[in-house]
C-alpha cells in the first residue's frame, strides 16, 4: 500500500476536489490518503474538513500552526510519523492524476525504490475547465530539475530523520532529501515516460513576494536563503536532518494556551529599544521565559516635529520600520525557534507585530 500524503494550507476547495476526484478514478485502489491542513485559518479549515471526509480512502488533520509561516517539511513529517505503509508519495493539492498512476507506481518500485515524476502544468485557462485526464493541453511539462513530487520507500525517509524543518516558507525542501538519499546511497529514478500527473495553474510564490510589510507572514530573501542552505548541504554530504523530535505540531489545547497567555511588552520601532529587546532577550543563549511582545511604531516616529527635525538634520533618535523588526524577529524565530511553541501575527492595519512563545 502506499500513503499519499497531501500538506496544505489555504488553498480553493475547487482544486482539492479536483485532485482528489481524480483519485477516485484510479485503476489500483491499494492507497489511503492524509490530509495535513497545517494551519489553515479556522474557517477554511472546516470547510475542507468537510470535504475531505466525503472520500473514504482519505483523513483529515488539522495542525493548529495558524499563526506561524508554512513548512512544508513539518506538515510531511508529521504524516511521517503516521504512516503505515511502506511507501510514500508526496502529493500537492495541484495535482490531477491519472487513471493509472497509483497502478504505475506499483509497478516502478518492483525496480526502483524512490522515483519522482515530470508533471504536465496547465495555463491558468485550462486548469479552471472539466475534462477527461487526456483531453488537457498541456503548457509545459517539468524536467528532472523539479523534485517536489516523489514516490519514497518510508524506511529510506525515515533513515534520513525525515524532512529538513529548517525549511520556511517556499524552496528547497524537496531537492534537499534527493540530495541526502544520494548522500546515503540510495537510489532515485526519475520517470518521464509518459505524464501521470497535471499542475493546475496558481500565482508562483517567489512572483508574490512582497518588499513591503503585509498581513501575510513573509521574510524578504527567504526563498534564496533557502536555496543558499541547500548548498550547504550539497557540499557537506549531510545525510541526516534534524537535531529535535520531527513533526511536531501545534495541537489545540497548546494553541489555546498560547493565545489565552496576556502578559504583553510594548516594544516600539527606536533601534536602540529594539536592539536591547533582540539581543538580550530573544537572542539570549537558551530561552528560559515565557515571551509576549508587541512591536509598536513610535507616536514621534510619524509626526510632523520628527520630520521636520529630520529634514533640518537636528540630532533625534533613530528609528527602524517594522518591516525591518518583521525581517530580524522572524528571521531569527524560524531558525533558532521554530521548536518552541508560538505565534507570530501582523495586524491588519500592519501598525503592530505580536510574537508569543511558550517556554
Amino acid at each position: 500500500m502506499i500513503t499519499v500524503v497531501y500538506p496544505y494550507r489555504d488553498r480553493d476547495l475547487r482544486r482539492i476536489e479536483n485532485s482528489l476526484e481524480s483519485l477516485v478514478s484510479q485503476t489500483n485502489t491499494d492507497f489511503t490518503v492524509l490530509f495535513i491542513d497545517y494551519g489553515s485559518k479556522l474557517e477554511m479549515a472546516k470547510q475542507v474538513e468537510i470535504l475531505v471526509s466525503k472520500y473514504d480512502f482519505a483523513t483529515y488533520y488539522y495542525a493548529y500552526n495558524v499563526y506561524q509561516p508554512w513548512n512544508k517539511s513539518k506538515a510531511l513529517n508529521f504524516a511521517l510519523n503516521l504512516a503505515k505503509t511502506p511507501y510514500f508519495f508526496v502529493a500537492d493539492i495541484d495535482m490531477i492524476f491519472h487513471p493509472e498512476f497509483i497502478n504505475t507506481s506499483f509497478n516502478l518500485i518492483k525496480t526502483f525504490s524512490n522515483v519522482y515524476f515530470k508533471v504536465g502544468f496547465l495555463s491558468k485557462e485550462e486548469s479552471i475547465k472539466q475534462k477527461k485526464f487526456e483531453d488537457y493541453k498541456i503548457k509545459f511539462e517539468s524536467t528532472n530539475e523539479a523534485t517536489g513530487i516523489s514516490l519514497f520507500n518510508t524506511n529510506d525517509l525515515r533513515s534520513l530523520n525525515g524532512f529538513d524543518e529548517n525549511y520556511h516558507f517556499w524552496g528547497a525542501e524537496d531537492t534537499d532529501v534527493h540530495v541526502r538519499l544520494k548522500h546515503a546511497k540510495k537510489d532515485i529514478h526519475f520517470y518521464s515516460d509518459q505524464v501521470l500527473m497535471l499542475h493546475q495553474w496558481h500565482v508562483n510564490y517567489v512572483n508574490s513576494e512582497q518588499k513591503a510589510l503585509t498581513a501575510k507572514l513573509h521574510i524578504k530573501g527567504i526563498v534564496q536563503r533557502n536555496h543558499d542552505y541547500l548548498k550547504q548541504v550539497r557540499v557537506s554530504g549531510k545525510i541526516k536532518a534534524n537535531d529535535h523530535e520531527i513533526g511536531k505540531v501545534i495541537d489545540k489545547t497548546a494553541f489555546n494556551k498560547i493565545i489565552e497567555y496576556d502578559k504583553p511588552i510594548i516594544i516600539s520601532n527606536k533601534k536602540t529599544e529594539f536592539d536591547n529587546w533582540f539581543y538580550n532577550v530573544l537572542c539570549s543563549n537558551e530561552l528560559k521565559i515565557n515571551i509576549h511582545v508587541v512591536f509598536k511604531e513610535a507616536p514621534f516616529f510619524k509626526s510632523k516635529k520628527y520630520t521636520l527635525k529630520k529634514m533640518l538634520g537636528k540630532n533625534i533618535p533613530e528609528y527602524i520600520t517594522l518591516k525591518t523588526i518583521n525581517d530580524n524577529v522572524l528571521s531569527y524565530v524560524v531558525s533558532n525557534l521554530h521548536t518552541y511553541n508560538y505565534v507570530y501575527k501582523i495586524s491588519d492595519d500592519l501598525k503592530s507585530i505580536m510574537l508569543k512563545i511558550l517556554v
